[in-house]
């Protein structure tokens, strides 16, 4: 996987060490590889956006995944900008 950005509120994380995506009963968990995690709340959350972001890490192989849970249109999608 490429590069992740993961955009909440005022928040704005980018890594490279993305190692899963869980969903929680309040939001869902960005793991990363060095075993330090990201913990979205979010009591509003729908599942069907959760298993969206589930999915996704679990499939993504080319590109930057970008994570903009300020965009409840289209939170999810890949920049493709600068890949060779």
């Amino acid at each position: 996987m490429g590069q992740v950005t993961i955009r909440k509120g005022g928040t704005t994380i980018i890594s490279n060490d993305l190692a899963s995506v869980d969903h929680a009963p309040d939001g869902v968990v960005f793991n990363f590889a060095d075993h330090s995690y990201y913990h979205v709340i979010d009591h509003k959350m729908p599942i069907e956006m959760k298993e969206k972001l589930v999915v996704s890490e679990q499939n993504f192989s080319k590109g930057n995944l970008v994570v903009d849970l300020n965009n409840p249109n289209q939170p999810i999608y890949a920049d493709f900008t600068g890949d060779k």
